[in-house]
């Protein structure tokens, strides 16, 4: 008992410095985008997508790195199924998220392509080298096409709030140092929920396979959660879809193609097609949810944590028949 208190405020812990730390990045992230008159959106694809997938990533390459590449795999698609469902569920909940289409167009298709690319790659189980070097060929570009198409964009948002607001090298600095604090804050508390999570399932007992689909994949999408609710609740929805999608388009592009160019995958379980096609639904999910409109209201919200906790019901049953 005592052991399950231990692990219990461990949780508490890690959750608390990942909403502390995902403060500190919206609110310097936010500063900076004024400072170098970079769009919010674009922002929220690049720097803080690649912040809050930082996890993933470290447990994904360490996974790949020590032959467990099913964990990594699993880790990749059951956070993106989270991002999903359960972040942006929980977050339009809290919220109703506002975008406008034209900003997030890209990121919701390019969510849209890297669920039907890996679907089609992983259809026979596995991801040799060559797949993963065209998945890492798709981040590459997917990141210069932010960056050129959407000059514009930066010049349009950032132009009246830059006008009058000019922080000096000093300040600029200061956002920076910041920034990097808030993301290492969201490694270090990731790490510590994380831990306090698998030492709860293994309390009870729970094999450490399920834990790396459920327990895993949902801590490490816990600073996706903690950014998008503290940018929800400040009014910043444009960082919540841009940091979202972009943090999914980086879980296949970059964090799922650096596993198998470590370690080409081989899923031996059949089962594993079963998963897939749940990855591939809350892929496609975004763009019928999102593209015709530009809001995200509680009704939406609610639809989505449903689907996903139908999904964790889905595992939970799937587990117990075995």
């Amino acid at each position: 008992m005592i052991e399950l208190w231990f692990v219990g405020i461990k949780v508490g812990i890690g959750f608390l410095i990942l909403y502390a730390a995902a403060s500190v990045t919206i609110r310097s992230a936010a500063a900076l985008a004024l400072d170098l008159r970079l769009s919010k959106v674009l922002v929220g694809v690049v720097i803080l997508a690649f912040g809050t997938s930082l996890p993933e990533a470290c447990v994904s390459f360490f996974a790949a790195w020590t032959n467990n590449t099913g964990l990594a795999v699993g880790n990749v698609l059951g956070s993106n199924i989270a991002n999903i469902g359960l972040v942006l569920g929980v977050t339009a909940l809290v919220r109703p998220v506002i975008y406008t289409r034209q900003a997030v167009k890209s990121e919701i298709l390019c969510v849209l392509l890297s669920g039907v690319t890996v679907t089609l790659f992983m259809a026979d189980r596995a991801l040799s080298r060559l797949e993963s070097a065209v998945l890492l060929s798709i981040c590459i570009g997917y990141i210069l096409y932010l960056v050129r198409c959407k000059k514009d964009l930066c010049e349009s948002e950032c132009e009246p709030a830059f006008s009058s607001r000019q922080d000096g090298t000093g300040k600029r600095l200061r956002h920076i140092l910041f920034v990097a604090a808030g993301f290492a804050g969201l490694v270090f508390g990731s790490g510590v929920f994380v831990d306090g999570a698998i030492g709860v399932a293994r309390y009870f007992h729970i094999p450490e396979w399920v834990i790396g689909l459920t327990l895993v994949a949902v801590g490490t999408s816990v600073p996706e959660l903690a950014t998008a609710v503290v940018a929800t609740v400040k009014r910043e929805s444009s960082f919540v879809v841009g940091n979202i999608m972009g943090s999914n388009a980086l879980n296949v592009f970059f964090i799922l193609a650096i596993v198998g160019l470590i370690r080409p995958v081989t899923m031996a379980d059949t089962k594993f097609i079963e998963q897939l096609g749940f990855f591939l639904f809350f892929s496609i999910m975004p763009y019928p949810l999102m593209y015709f409109g530009g809001k995200i209201g509680r009704v939406k919200g609610a639809v989505l944590l449903g689907l996903y906790a139908g999904y964790i019901v889905w595992i939970a049953r799937n587990f117990v028949t075995q």
